[in-house]
Protein backbone atom coordinates (compact mmCIF):
# COMPACT_ATOMS: atom_id res chain seq x y z
CA UNK A 1 0.00 0.00 0.00
CA UNK A 2 1.44 3.44 -0.33
CA UNK A 3 2.04 5.65 2.21
CA UNK A 4 -1.18 7.71 3.22
CA UNK A 5 -0.45 11.30 2.37
CA UNK A 6 -1.41 14.43 4.06
CA UNK A 7 -4.28 16.74 2.80
CA UNK A 8 -1.83 19.26 1.29
CA UNK A 9 0.20 16.21 -0.29
CA UNK A 10 -2.90 14.74 -1.84
CA UNK A 11 -3.82 18.56 -2.84
CA UNK A 12 -0.94 19.66 -4.91
CA UNK A 13 -1.01 16.32 -6.52
CA UNK A 14 -4.66 16.45 -7.35
CA UNK A 15 -3.40 19.99 -8.37
CA UNK A 16 -1.09 18.62 -11.28
CA UNK A 17 -3.60 16.43 -12.85
CA UNK A 18 -5.63 18.84 -13.08
CA UNK A 19 -3.02 20.57 -14.89
CA UNK A 20 -2.22 17.83 -17.04
CA UNK A 21 -6.11 17.40 -17.53
CA UNK A 22 -6.09 20.46 -19.17
CA UNK A 23 -3.24 20.68 -21.24
CA UNK A 24 -4.51 17.35 -22.80
CA UNK A 25 -7.69 18.34 -23.57
CA UNK A 26 -6.55 21.38 -25.14
CA UNK A 27 -3.94 19.16 -26.98
CA UNK A 28 -6.90 16.98 -28.01
CA UNK A 29 -5.84 14.01 -26.22
CA UNK A 30 -9.22 13.20 -24.42
CA UNK A 31 -8.64 9.66 -23.11
CA UNK A 32 -5.63 11.19 -21.26
CA UNK A 33 -7.12 14.02 -19.86
CA UNK A 34 -10.61 12.08 -18.75
CA UNK A 35 -7.51 9.46 -16.74
CA UNK A 36 -5.91 13.11 -15.18
CA UNK A 37 -9.75 14.56 -14.44
CA UNK A 38 -10.48 11.21 -12.61
CA UNK A 39 -7.20 11.04 -10.40
CA UNK A 40 -7.52 14.56 -9.59
CA UNK A 41 -11.22 14.59 -8.18
CA UNK A 42 -9.22 10.85 -6.85
CA UNK A 43 -6.59 12.92 -4.99
CA UNK A 44 -8.90 15.60 -4.16
CA UNK A 45 -11.20 13.25 -2.25
CA UNK A 46 -8.22 11.22 -0.89
CA UNK A 47 -7.27 15.23 1.01
CA UNK A 48 -10.50 15.41 2.29
CA UNK A 49 -10.29 12.00 3.57
CA UNK A 50 -6.65 12.82 5.10
CA UNK A 51 -8.85 15.22 7.05
CA UNK A 52 -11.08 12.30 9.29
CA UNK A 53 -7.76 10.11 9.75
CA UNK A 54 -9.06 7.59 6.91
CA UNK A 55 -7.49 5.74 4.32
CA UNK A 56 -7.93 2.94 1.67
CA UNK A 57 -6.25 0.37 -0.31
CA UNK A 58 -8.48 0.71 -3.57
CA UNK A 59 -10.06 3.38 -5.28
CA UNK A 60 -13.16 1.57 -4.78
CA UNK A 61 -12.50 1.86 -0.71
CA UNK A 62 -12.08 5.91 -1.06
CA UNK A 63 -15.05 5.90 -2.86
CA UNK A 64 -17.05 4.01 -0.12
CA UNK A 65 -15.41 6.14 2.70
CA UNK A 66 -16.32 9.07 0.82
CA UNK A 67 -20.01 7.90 0.47
CA UNK A 68 -19.99 6.74 4.55
CA UNK A 69 -18.41 9.86 5.92
CA UNK A 70 -18.58 12.52 3.93
CA UNK A 71 -22.37 11.97 2.35
CA UNK A 72 -24.38 9.98 4.37
CA UNK A 73 -25.14 12.67 6.90
CA UNK A 74 -23.51 15.43 4.70
CA UNK A 75 -21.52 18.16 4.41
CA UNK A 76 -21.70 16.59 0.63
CA UNK A 77 -24.55 15.93 -2.03
CA UNK A 78 -25.72 12.43 -2.06
CA UNK A 79 -24.95 12.71 -6.07
CA UNK A 80 -21.44 12.94 -5.23
CA UNK A 81 -20.12 9.04 -4.72
CA UNK A 82 -21.99 7.87 -7.64
CA UNK A 83 -20.53 10.52 -9.85
CA UNK A 84 -16.87 9.74 -8.80
CA UNK A 85 -17.46 5.93 -9.58
CA UNK A 86 -19.02 7.10 -13.17
CA UNK A 87 -15.83 9.35 -13.74
CA UNK A 88 -13.58 6.12 -12.37
CA UNK A 89 -15.02 3.89 -15.20
CA UNK A 90 -14.69 6.90 -17.71
CA UNK A 91 -10.86 6.57 -16.73
CA UNK A 92 -11.24 2.74 -17.43
CA UNK A 93 -12.27 3.13 -20.78
CA UNK A 94 -10.02 5.25 -21.41
CA UNK A 95 -6.81 3.15 -20.24
CA UNK A 96 -7.74 0.24 -21.51
CA UNK A 97 -10.37 0.73 -24.42
CA UNK A 98 -9.03 0.11 -27.85
CA UNK A 99 -11.41 1.54 -30.01
CA UNK A 100 -11.32 5.48 -29.13
CA UNK A 101 -14.81 5.43 -26.85
CA UNK A 102 -13.48 8.58 -24.91
CA UNK A 103 -13.73 11.67 -28.02
CA UNK A 104 -13.34 15.53 -27.31
CA UNK A 105 -16.79 15.35 -25.84
CA UNK A 106 -16.35 12.56 -23.57
CA UNK A 107 -13.41 14.17 -22.45
CA UNK A 108 -15.08 17.19 -21.86
CA UNK A 109 -17.79 15.51 -20.04
CA UNK A 110 -14.94 13.90 -17.91
CA UNK A 111 -13.07 17.00 -16.88
CA UNK A 112 -16.91 18.70 -16.06
CA UNK A 113 -17.34 16.00 -13.60
CA UNK A 114 -14.00 15.95 -12.37
CA UNK A 115 -14.78 19.76 -11.58
CA UNK A 116 -18.13 19.76 -9.98
CA UNK A 117 -16.67 16.60 -7.52
CA UNK A 118 -13.56 18.68 -6.86
CA UNK A 119 -15.56 21.97 -6.24
CA UNK A 120 -17.96 20.46 -3.56
CA UNK A 121 -15.39 18.96 -1.57
CA UNK A 122 -12.58 21.82 -1.90
CA UNK A 123 -14.74 24.15 0.64
CA UNK A 124 -15.12 21.09 3.20
CA UNK A 125 -11.54 20.12 2.83
CA UNK A 126 -10.67 24.16 3.29
CA UNK A 127 -12.56 23.94 6.71
CA UNK A 128 -11.26 20.75 7.44
CA UNK A 129 -7.64 21.39 6.90
CA UNK A 130 -6.52 25.30 7.19
CA UNK A 131 -2.83 24.47 7.51
CA UNK A 132 -3.22 23.23 3.70
CA UNK A 133 -4.50 26.53 2.69
CA UNK A 134 -1.85 27.07 0.08
CA UNK A 135 -2.29 23.89 -1.34
CA UNK A 136 -6.18 24.26 -1.04
CA UNK A 137 -5.67 27.49 -3.43
CA UNK A 138 -3.55 26.11 -5.86
CA UNK A 139 -6.00 23.46 -6.90
CA UNK A 140 -8.77 25.84 -6.61
CA UNK A 141 -6.88 27.90 -9.54
CA UNK A 142 -6.34 24.78 -11.86
CA UNK A 143 -9.87 23.33 -11.29
CA UNK A 144 -11.19 26.98 -12.54
CA UNK A 145 -8.31 26.77 -15.59
CA UNK A 146 -10.17 23.76 -16.52
CA UNK A 147 -13.47 24.52 -16.00
CA UNK A 148 -12.86 27.52 -18.47
CA UNK A 149 -10.87 24.13 -21.24
CA UNK A 150 -13.76 22.31 -20.32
Amino acid sequence: MVKPGTPAEHALKAAGFLRAARLLLDGGLAERATAEAYYAAFHVTQALLATAGLAAETHSGVHTLLARHFVKDGPLPPGLPRTLSHLMADRLLADYGVDRQIDAAGGRDAARDAVGIIRAILPVLQERAPEAGNAVATVYAEVEALAAAA
